[in-house]
């Protein structure tokens, strides 16, 4: 069949729907300064090299802060039979979000919130995140974890309950 063929066509198709291609401009999300360039999301520009002044630079809304506003979210921990001194577990939790932002930017805590008497609420842009940080408390306090992975909705929900 080669042999009927010309010699430059092309015997891989891509295909179809399954090619991304990124933005070719840059993103600024105006709410928490991350740049958009080379199909990803940076803290800052001052990696990107090849940076030309023909690029064109649009303000829109990061992935995550867009999840925030709308109150969506992938992950969520139920922190179940706290301590009554939140303090600690209050700063573990804003310690966690710090690293995870610095590592990645859309990697955020949407909302943490006491649902009930010795309950916290935990909800994360991304269900590894959630994952993650059920490990680390999991580590650190000795909890208990229960993992429920729901298809429906995409959302992965952990629970986990101190000793």
């Amino acid at each position: 069949m080669r042999k009927f063929l010309p010699k430059n066509f092309p015997w891989h198709f891509p295909k179809k729907g399954k090619e991304k291609r990124g933005k070719k401009d840059i993103i600024v999300c105006p709410e928490c300064n991350a740049f958009y360039w080379y199909k990803s999301w940076h803290h800052s520009l001052e990696d990107y090299s090849e940076l030309k002044e023909d690029k064109e630079i649009r303000f829109e809304l990061c992935p995550a802060c867009k999840m925030i506003k709308e109150g969506k979210f992938e992950g969520e921990v139920i922190l179940e039979n706290c301590p009554e001194d939140k303090e600690e577990l209050l700063q573990f939790i804003n310690n966690f979000a710090q690293e995870e932002q610095r590592r990645d930017p859309l990697a955020r805590v949407v909302s943490v919130e006491e649902i009930a008497k010795g309950m916290v609420r935990i909800t994360f842009t991304e269900n590894q995140i959630a994952k993650k940080f059920a490990k680390r408390l999991k580590k650190t306090f000795k909890t208990k974890n229960r993992i429920i992975f729901s298809k429906k909705e995409k959302i992965i929900r952990i629970f986990c309950k101190f000793p």
